[in-house]
């Protein structure tokens, strides 16, 4: 007896189940991977005049990974004022930045 066979009449004796007509072809890639997708978008403001200077920015990131639940999400930020320094006034500089991102698997 062959170890399939084998393995058949136990699985039969046991569960009642005839794995020669029970087997099913599973193509296990299908199964686990899409299509992925990605998507960035960003924005940008900047201006002034000789004494104070401004850059505003903001941005999202969203991409859809090949396997199937898998993904992230990234968002951005910055704001920076650049201030000139004049006789009756102080020189002033300052900037923030952010950044969040969040991998997920549904």
């Amino acid at each position: 007896m062959t170890s399939a066979e084998w393995l058949n009449a136990y699985v039969m004796d046991w569960y009642n189940v005839d794995l020669t007509q029970n087997i099913k072809s599973v193509d296990w890639l299908k199964e686990i991977l899409q299509n992925g997708f990605s998507q960035e978008y960003d924005i940008s403001a900047q201006g002034g005049n000789e004494n104070l200077r401004y850059y505003i920015s903001g941005g999202y990131f969203q991409n859809t990974g090949i396997v199937i639940g898998t993904g992230m999400k990234r968002y951005s930020g910055r704001i920076s004022l650049d201030g000139k320094k004049r006789a009756d006034r102080i020189w002033t500089f300052c900037e923030w930045s952010t950044l969040r991102y969040k991998q997920h698997y549904d």
